[in-house]
């Protein structure tokens, strides 16, 4: 189903909906707004600083997702 079969689905079935189901998927809605904008914390910041920092001064140590894949299915 592609995005303007789900909007026009949605509409239909928003026109008939029992109000406290319209609450429901309003608060959803505006709870969700926003929701790219990320906040880490210090403590997680500081690991992942750690981590790129580990990273450029070896980065041979770092396998992709297919190098980690091949090499746990050969085990």
């Amino acid at each position: 189903m592609n995005a303007t079969d789900i909007r026009k689905e949605l509409h239909d079935y928003i026109e008939t909906a029992d109000v406290s189901i319209l609450n429901a998927i309003y608060e959803i809605l505006r709870a969700s707004e926003g929701q790219d904008e990320y906040e880490i914390s210090d403590e997680l910041k500081q690991l992942l600083d750690e981590r790129l920092k580990a990273y450029y001064s070896n980065p041979m140590d770092v396998l992709t997702l297919e190098e980690m894949k091949a090499k746990y299915k050969k085990q």
